[in-house]
C-alpha cells in the first residue's frame, strides 16, 4: 500500500513459487523480496531468474541477512539489499534510486 500511495503499481505473492510464475507471465520493472519465505527463498528466487536470464533490478530485504552468501552482492545487481529495521523513506529512497537507474539503463 506504500509504494502504491506513491503511484507504484504492484503485485504480491505469497510466497517465491508464485512469485516465479508471476515474473514468467509478466514483466516487471522491480522485484522486492524478502529472504525467508516459504518455499523458495528471496536468494533462490533471485538466482533462479538470473539463471533464466532474467535481469529484472532486484531488492532483498531480510532482517537477517544472508551473510554466508558470498555473491549477494554481484546476484542483486542491478538492485540492492536492504536489512530490516528501515524506514518508509529510507525504503523508498532505494526503490527510487534504483527505479531511476533502470529508466536511464533502458
Amino acid at each position: 500500500m506504500f509504494l502504491e500511495s506513491r503511484g507504484y503499481q504492484v503485485d504480491v505473492a505469497v510466497d517465491g513459487e508464485q512469485a516465479l510464475t508471476a515474473l514468467s507471465e509478466k514483466e516487471y520493472g522491480l522485484l522486492i523480496t524478502d529472504h525467508l519465505m516459504p518455499n523458495v527463498s528471496g536468494v533462490d528466487l533471485v538466482r533462479q531468474l538470473r539463471a533464466n536470464g532474467n535481469q529484472i533490478p532486484s531488492i532483498l530485504i531480510s532482517g537477517d541477512m544472508p551473510e554466508h552468501e558470498f555473491d549477494l552482492g554481484q546476484l542483486f545487481s542491478p538492485g540492492a539489499l536492504l536489512a530490516k529495521p528501515f524506514s518508509m523513506a529510507e525504503f523508498l529512497a532505494v526503490v527510487e534510486e534504483i527505479s531511476e537507474s533502470s529508466q536511464r539503463a533502458a
